[in-house]
């Protein structure tokens, strides 16, 4: 095999723990020649300390600290512009990188030149790396050359996180040129871009563990209209790119009208009010602010129905009274589904998990 290096990009701030174990799951790496170049968005605290630590016992690690806050967005852009190697992929620091990950997607890219980016599969874990996915892989390798491509990504026939994916370099112009300034989502502007112009292949093996923090669960989440717009000019991006296929073009266009269309339907209010109502997600979401909003947008028929779902207390009793227990019986069988698997199946996946924990703690001792 080619031992081309790669480099793994790796904005952080304010978490030099769960860094310190985001950098070991790359030093980890059956496949050796790679480097890690770590962007610090002036942390200001033990981050700095840490990776020297880090930098002592390898060479292969870069840091860089800004002198001053510049933000998560500049951040991540700026790590896109340091890329020399033919590879390179993102890794989020409070995620881990399964040790065979590199290997096996380089693998992939090396004897298919025709593919920009390899994508395999990420297993969601809480904060106390416990698994909280039911995902099980098939070990199958699909190729997407054609131009219904597109499709499986809005199908979700294939993982959206690119903590699994390794790209070619060129693929790193996509977000140096995109129009992200508005776009907390970065990450899936870039992938939309990237599917829509580049041919891939998927590995349905696990790549990395994901660490999935409650607020950035979709149905917890505040009303945002504006970001709703910003989810569409994503698409609207597309829409006008050169390097797109105009068969690619068309599934877009159908996929914005379903986008305009969901924005005035009720069925999604009401998936949101039985689990406002049967959760603790309360706290989270700002009725009356939704309501106004939606309002002042011009909107009359949803800020009623918002109204009658979330702030109705017959509403409120109905729903509980028919959905609470089945909500409750659905969430204990996936813990126990989970807890299964991830004590047989995924035992030696959170095996290694439990391990470089134990090894980060070496660098705070």
């Amino acid at each position: 095999m080619n031992n081309s290096k790669i480099t793994t990009l790796l904005a952080t701030y304010k978490r030099p723990r769960e860094l310190s174990r985001a950098v070991l799951s790359v030093l980890n790496q059956t496949y050796k020649n790679l480097q890690i170049a770590i962007f610090d968005d002036a942390s200001s605290d033990e981050t700095e300390e840490t990776i020297r630590k880090l930098q002592k016992e390898d060479t292969r690690i870069k840091y860089y600290c800004h002198p001053q806050n510049i933000g998560a967005l500049a951040n991540f852009k700026f790590t896109f512009t340091d890329i020399e190697t033919p590879y390179f992929s993102i890794l989020s620091d409070d995620d881990i990188l399964d040790p065979k990950f590199y290997e096996k997607a380089i693998s992939i890219l090396e004897t298919n030149p025709d593919i920009m980016f390899i994508i395999l599969d990420s297993l969601a874990i809480d904060k106390d790396c416990n698994l909280v996915d039911e995902f099980v892989p098939n070990n199958k390798l699909k190729f997407y050359r054609d131009n219904n491509r597109f499709d499986a990504l809005i199908k979700r026939e294939i993982p959206n996180d690119w903590t699994s994916m390794v790209f070619r370099r060129e693929v790193a112009n996509i977000y140096l040129k995109m129009q992200d300034n508005y776009d907390i989502s970065s990450d899936m502007r870039f992938l939309l871009i990237a599917v829509a112009r580049y041919k891939f292949a998927y590995l349905s093996q696990i790549g990395s563990y994901f660490t999935m923090h409650s607020e950035s669960i979709s149905s917890n989440r505040q009303f945002d209209y504006f970001h709703r717009i910003t989810q569409l000019s994503r698409y609207v991006e597309i829409m006008h790119d050169q390097d797109v296929a105009q068969e690619i073009k068309n599934d877009i266009k159908r996929k914005m009208k379903k986008m305009v269309k969901n924005q005035f339907s009720y069925e999604p209010q009401l998936k949101r009010a039985i689990k406002y109502h049967c959760s603790n997600q309360t706290s989270r979401i700002d009725i009356a602010y939704e309501i106004k909003e939606r309002r002042a947008l011009g909107m009359r028929l949803i800020p009623v129905i918002i109204q009658l779902l979330f702030q109705n207390k017959l509403s409120k009793l109905l729903i509980r009274f028919f959905f609470l227990k089945i909500l409750k019986r659905k969430e204990l069988k996936f813990r126990k589904r989970t807890f299964l698997l991830q004590n047989s199946f995924y035992k030696n996946e959170f095996a290694y998990i439990h391990a470089i924990n134990k090894q980060c703690e070496t660098y705070f001792f």
